[in-house]
C-alpha cells in the first residue's frame, strides 16, 4: 500500500473518532431462518462526505463498512460476538487490489463496482436499476477469500405489510451473473425498498445451508440529526 494510500485512510479514522455525525438512520429487523428468529440491527452513520455502516447479525457478529460520500467503499471490519476483530478488508483504488488480512490474507483485484455482503442492504437504496434491464456488480465475500459476479434487476413493485403497515416497495431480484455457475446455484434473492424514500424494508433467498429460506424484515426505524 502506498504512503498516500494510508495517510489517507489514517486521516478519515481521525475524522471519524473527533467528529459528531450528522444524521443517524437505526433499524431493526426480525430475521427467520428455518423454525429461528432472531434480530439484526443496522445503523447508519453520515457526516459530511463519509458514511459508516454497521450491520449486527442475529449472532451479534458485527460488519463495519466505511464509505466515502454514501457508496465508495473504503474499508470493512469485520468481529466475532465477543467484539473481537477477526477480518480487516481494505480497499486500494490507486493500485486495483483488495487486501484481506486476519482470518484469511490475501490480495484480490479491485476492478469495477465491488461491494461487500452485508453491505447491499444499505448500498441498493443508492445503488440500483431503474429499468428491467438491471445492473452487475461484483460481490465479495471476504471470509471465504473469493469474488463472484452478481446481477440486480428491478422486476416491479408491490405492497408489502411491515408491521401491520401496507407499504408500496420497489422489488428487485439478485442472482448469479455467470450462466454455467447459475447452474449450480439457481437460487434468487430478493430486495424490497420503499418507494417514496427508498428505505430497505425486506430480504427475501436461499440460506447458506441451501435448504431454509431466509427472511429479513423490518420492525423498527428512527432517524435523528
Amino acid at each position: 500500500m502506498k504512503f498516500k494510500d494510508l495517510f489517507l485512510i489514517i486521516l478519515f479514522m481521525i475524522n471519524l473518532t473527533t467528529t459528531s455525525f450528522a444524521q443517524i438512520q437505526k433499524y431493526i429487523f426480525n430475521v427467520r431462518y428455518g423454525s429461528i428468529t432472531k434480530q439484526a440491527k443496522m445503523l447508519v452513520k453520515q457526516r459530511n462526505k463519509y458514511t459508516e455502516v454497521i450491520w449486527t447479525n442475529g449472532n451479534n457478529e458485527k460488519q463495519i463498512s466505511n464509505f466515502m460520500g454514501k457508496t465508495k467503499l473504503l474499508n470493512t471490519k469485520y468481529f466475532n460476538p465477543e467484539g473481537k476483530e477477526i477480518l480487516s478488508v481494505i480497499y486500494d483504488y490507486n493500485n486495483e487490489k483488495i487486501n484481506i488480512s486476519g482470518m484469511k490474507n490475501s490480495v484480490l483485484p479491485l476492478k469495477g463496482e465491488t461491494f461487500e455482503s452485508a453491505s447491499l442492504f444499505y448500498l441498493f437504496s443508492y445503488i440500483y436499476p431503474t429499468t428491467s434491464k438491471g445492473i452487475n456488480f461484483n460481490l465479495l465475500q471476504s471470509k471465504n477469500n473469493r469474488m463472484v459476479k452478481m446481477y440486480l434487476k428491478q422486476i416491479g413493485t408491490e405492497t408489502i405489510d411491515i408491521g401491520g403497515e401496507k407499504i408500496q416497495a420497489f422489488k428487485y431480484e439478485m442472482g448469479l451473473k455467470n450462466f454455467l455457475a447459475s447452474m449450480f446455484w439457481p437460487h434468487k434473492y430478493y430486495y424490497w425498498y420503499s418507494t417514496d424514500d427508498r428505505k430497505f424494508l425486506k430480504y427475501q433467498g436461499m440460506g447458506p445451508d441451501g435448504k431454509n429460506i431466509e427472511t429479513i424484515e423490518l420492525i423498527y426505524y428512527s432517524e435523528k440529526d
